[in-house]
Parts: structure tokens; C-alpha cells; sequence
């Protein structure tokens, strides 16, 4: 009978444990990853530098926007038609230091299905592609020659890196990184659910 006692209470301290454990480990992944939901149709994303957080959602139709926090300013735009439905989720991520990311906006002087240049409005010549332009378009981004813009991004090896753009024409948002500089299309990673 003792040996049932004991045994019970080490299976229950266990148990207890497993529950424990998990219930920490979704704590932790909920304070990195958090779910937003919102009213209307669209597309929205928010690209925070300070405040380390890319967030982007889908809806079902019309509308977009787009909000940027640097510090103290925030600028905010939007445009579209009320409507149900849509939401998206937030990753926050560490900026990584070594990255400085650089706002452009500018017209698309060329596209095709492996690159896609665009002239800022400072008249500097910016190349996307390889496998952040190939991201883009497998994720339905369209554009086209003479559409305005908008961008940020950060040069490594020469390379610029596009972290986000908008197409100003049909008012499509693209996220292609998160804060860190980290690919999208890279998966899974630490904060990644």
C-alpha cells in the first residue's frame, strides 16, 4: 500500500512538472508572439525600429495600411472601405545593431522575374533580387514598370536587403524580413511560431 502511495505522489510531482514546463514555454512564446486582430478589409503591416516589431495581416479585399514608429514619431497611413473580417499576427524580434536600416522611395524602372530595379527619388539605382525578389512574387507581390514605391532596407556585402516595400500604386504591403534583418522566407528561428 505504501509503495502505491509513493508511486502515485512521484507520477503526480511528475505530471505536475510536465505542466509546469509547458505552461512556462507557452508563456515565453506568447510574449514573443502576439496575435492581433482587426476590423475591415485589407492588408496592414507595422514596422517598428525601436520598438522591435513587424506585424502583418490579411484580409479579404479592400484596403490597406501602413504604420512606422521611430522613437517618439509615429506616422500612420491607410486607405480602403469598411467591411469584416481579417487579422494578422505581430513577431517581435531583437534589431540586430549591425543593420541600419535606410527608408527609399522611388519609381520601378525595370521588372522581371529575376530582378526588380527601382530608382530613388535621390536618383540611386536600388537592385532587388535572388531569393528575396523570388520570396516576393511567391507571395502574390505584383508590380509593374512606372509604379511608385516605398521601401526600407539595409546594405551587407554591398547587397541591399529589402526588409519591407510598398507599393504605392495599388497600395500592396510586403514584409520580406522581420527586425533582426532575419529572411522571411528562412523559417522557423527563435520567436518564430
Amino acid at each position: 500500500m505504501l509503495k502505491k502511495i509513493v508511486l502515485g505522489t512521484v507520477f503526480v510531482v511528475f505530471v505536475g512538472a510536465l505542466v509546469t514546463g509547458a505552461v512556462i514555454r507557452t508563456m515565453d512564446k506568447t510574449e514573443q508572439t502576439a496575435s492581433t486582430t482587426g476590423s475591415g478589409r485589407g492588408n496592414g503591416e507595422n514596422a517598428s525600429i525601436e520598438n522591435e516589431g513587424i506585424s502583418g495581416g490579411q484580409g479579404n479585399g479592400q484596403g490597406s495600411g501602413r504604420s512606422a514608429e521611430s522613437g517618439n514619431e509615429v506616422a500612420t497611413t491607410g486607405r480602403g472601405k469598411g467591411g469584416k473580417g481579417g487579422e494578422g499576427s505581430e513577431l517581435l524580434a531583437e534589431e540586430n545593431s549591425d543593420h541600419v536600416w535606410e527608408p527609399y522611395s522611388g519609381v520601378v524602372t525595370d521588372v522581371s522575374e529575376d530582378i526588380l530595379t527601382i530608382e530613388t527619388d535621390d536618383g540611386e539605382s536600388i537592385v532587388v533580387e535572388g531569393r528575396a525578389w523570388a520570396y516576393a512574387q511567391d507571395l502574390g507581390f505584383a508590380i509593374q514598370q512606372g509604379d511608385l514605391v516605398q521601401f526600407e532596407g539595409f546594405f551587407e556585402d554591398d547587397e541591399f536587403k529589402v526588409i519591407w516595400m510598398e507599393n504605392l500604386t495599388t497600395s500592396e504591403p510586403i514584409v520580406l524580413r522581420d527586425a533582426s534583418g532575419r529572411p522571411s522566407w528562412a523559417g522557423g528561428g527563435k520567436g518564430n511560431l
